[in-house]
């Protein structure tokens, strides 16, 4: 969250209060289009109104962060009055839900975060648009898709797709017979709504995304190997019962730390199984369904499940992390839950006999876990309980982890037993298993937290002490090459950041952290590192007259002739400079004259000023078309190998300047100087 959303979320907010998109930030991996990267919410309606009203501080993206922990409650409150839950039902799977593992190991991922806050709204707007067949549900629903997919990440909009496709075919062919075709008519015209609505919200977004995508590493796809990283591992499963042993050993869950809680209550999960049990309508089989399918598919490899939508599912190949379809079997399991706690509840002479069955079994498992894990550890000791029972713990073991917390359900297990035998009063019983529901999963929640949501020695009022230090407005470029600043030697770590700081101190680096890649930058630093880093001895701006065929690099590089002032450009682009500098020799080299510089005078995200001086033309602002005939054309061509670096040419009225090349290193296709 630290390391990646703030400083995103920081540089969009920053933008919108200086009155101006965030469309570039020059100031990580050589830049790049921050308004494409669908994790940055550089179109997201919730992070432009905190950004622009109040900025982002510790305070505010903490904020931010639990509205939307909030609101994944209330859309699951939503979606259980729409299921036409009792109201103390659909509080109970909010409470459920909002609390859940996905939401505490994830939290971390802010867009897994919106994402699992707005799905439910979807589910709820689309379920009321089949019931009520009205304008208005599917404008709402197309409305929360496009927060969805502006605030979440990409994965989930496509499952919940999936998903919504299989509710669509479902209501079509529950309609059609009854409706004639009447109602499958007026059915499709919906979803024709709900799609145009979350389109047209969603269209700058979109558009962004389309136009970068055949320049990031993402948009080819991905191997079968790298999908199937970051399992939810069949280890993962003790989640349902003891999420605080999943915190512990990854070697022994195989899988990321974020990605091993599934956990949704342990009394959710006696009401889930009892559904098995009860006669289901087809609406809940779907759901059912849902949960199990997606279940299977986030074991990732340990079943054929995630290989087979790989192979066979469009948009399935985009993303990897199979864990992430945990969500899905998550909603799935707690609206099932929901389901049979309105069965049970709508009538007292419903017997409890499953019920106590099912709890008996769980309570069988737990003293199993128990004593095995007791058996292998040490027991839990009075230090543990007062100094690490609540934060981070190095010394702790799995095995303890999975005794404490064993100790914990049967307690939880006991009281929900003994409310079930002594209370015959369904309403007063559900209220006692609401209130022993809140404190197990609260006590769930604080028990994980440490580990996967905050670092108790990092406090936002010292993030934002140190954001004080933080330059305003756009500062000029260091005069240093751009291999002397990054985030890894420029020293600027300190405190709770340590990762994209040059987000913060406005200075253009050629690292950084972040999974949103262009394919050109990605490639010089992985096949040609040493024309990489050779280009980087230069600042951000510098004058060139040393142009050569892209063929020639392997040559330079293996003979030792690469000069950190060459340019390298296909066979048209060369042709092109060639009748433009007047040069018709393989390598251009015009002669340098010692007055000649080029100096950054303005430089915005995705905007540059530069003051070029020539001794065999006049000085001119590259920044052209705020001057009277002059312009800055870009010769360079997006195909050409070196893509993150650019040739710009200035010309004014009298005509081209035959030595005024310009390389700028902020990988524009970037800058576009505009």
């Amino acid at each position: 969250m630290i390391d990646c959303f703030y400083p995103w979320r920081y540089f969009v907010g920053d933008c919108l209060q200086h009155h101006r998109l965030p469309l570039w930030n020059p100031y990580q991996c050589l830049g790049y289009p921050i308004c494409a990267d669908p994790q940055s919410g550089a179109w997201y309606p919730v992070t432009w109104f905190t950004g622009y009203f109040f900025g982002y501080t510790g305070y505010s993206l903490s904020l931010e962060f639990m509205l939307h922990i909030f609101l994944a409650g209330v859309g699951m409150y939503l979606l259980g009055q729409t299921l036409q839950f009792h109201k103390n039902v659909a509080f109970f799977i909010a409470v459920s839900y909002m609390l859940s593992g996905f939401f505490i190991g994830n939290a971390q991922h802010f867009s897994y975060v919106i994402s699992g806050a707005w799905v439910p709204f979807v589910l709820t707007g689309y379920l009321k648009s089949a019931r009520e067949k009205s304008c208005k549900n599917a404008l709402k629903t197309g409305f929360f898709l496009s927060l969805l997919f502006t605030g979440g990440y990409p994965a989930f909009v496509f499952i919940l797709g999936y998903f919504l496709l299989a509710l669509f075919l479902f209501y079509a062919i529950k309609q059609f017979p009854s409706e004639k075709m009447g109602g499958l008519g007026k059915w499709i015209k919906l979803n024709g709504l709900i799609t145009l609505t979350a389109l047209v919200m969603s269209s700058a977004s979109l558009i962004s995304l389309y136009t970068a995508i055949p320049y990031i590493t993402r948009g080819d796809g991905l191997s079968l190997e790298k999908v199937l990283i970051g399992p939810f591992s069949p280890q993962c499963s003790l989640s349902f019962l003891v999420p605080f042993s999943v915190i512990k050993d990854m070697n022994f869950f195989v899988t990321d730390l974020s990605m091993t809680n599934a956990y949704f209550g342990l009394i959710p999960l006696i009401f889930f199984l009892y559904s098995f049990f009860i006669k289901k309508s087809n609406l809940m089989k779907l759901f059912l369904f849902m949960g199990l399918f997606t279940l299977a598919a986030a074991f990732g490899k340990y079943t054929p499940v995630r290989a087979f939508l790989f192979y066979f599912l469009p948009l399935m190949n985009l993303f990897k992390i199979p864990s992430l379809f945990r969500l899905f079997a998550i909603i799935g399991f707690v609206v099932l839950s929901g389901f049979s706690l309105n069965f049970f509840f709508s009538d007292s002479r419903i017997s409890t006999k499953k019920i106590k069955t099912i709890s008996a079994g769980i309570l069988m498992i737990l003293l199993a876990l128990a004593v095995y894990s007791g058996s292998r550890c040490s027991l839990i000791h009075s230090g543990f309980l007062k100094h690490d029972l609540f934060t981070f713990s190095r010394n702790s073991s799995l095995d303890q982890h999975i005794y404490f917390q064993s100790l914990i359900q049967l307690i939880v297990l006991a009281v929900f037993l003994a409310l079930i035998y002594k209370i015959r009063d369904r309403s007063k019983l559900f209220n006692y298993l609401s209130a022993l529901l809140v404190i197990e999963m609260i006590l769930s929640a604080q028990l994980n937290a440490p580990y996967t949501v905050y670092y108790e020695q990092f406090k936002a009022a010292g993030l934002k002490e140190q954001s004080n230090s933080f330059p305003a407005g756009y500062p000029l470029p260091v005069s240093k090459n751009v291999l002397d600043i990054s985030d890894s030697t420029a020293g600027l770590a300190s405190g709770a950041l340590w990762k994209n700081l040059n987000t913060f101190h406005k200075q253009t680096a050629f690292d950084g952290f972040n999974s949103f890649q262009l394919k050109s930058t990605s490639m010089l630093e992985g096949s040609l590192p040493d024309l990489f880093f050779s280009t980087l001895k230069n600042r951000i701006v510098f004058l060139s007259d040393k142009l050569f065929d892209v063929d020639s690099i392997a040559g330079q590089i293996s003979q030792h002739r690469l000069n950190s002032k060459a340019v390298f450009l296909t066979k048209p682009d060369l042709s092109k400079a060639r009748l433009l500098i007047g040069k018709a020799t393989a390598g251009i080299t015009a002669g340098s004259t010692p007055g000649d510089t080029a100096e950054v005078t303005a430089f915005f995200p995705s905007e540059i000023k530069i003051k070029v001086k020539n001794r065999k033309g006049p000085g001119i602002d590259a920044f052209a078309k705020q001057l009277s005939g002059v312009e800055i054309k870009d010769q360079w061509n997006r195909d050409s190998l070196v893509q993150c670096q650019h040739l710009f040419y200035v010309r004014s009225s009298a005509g081209w300047y035959k030595r005024a090349g310009i390389l700028l290193l902020l990988s524009m296709d970037s800058c576009r100087i505009c």
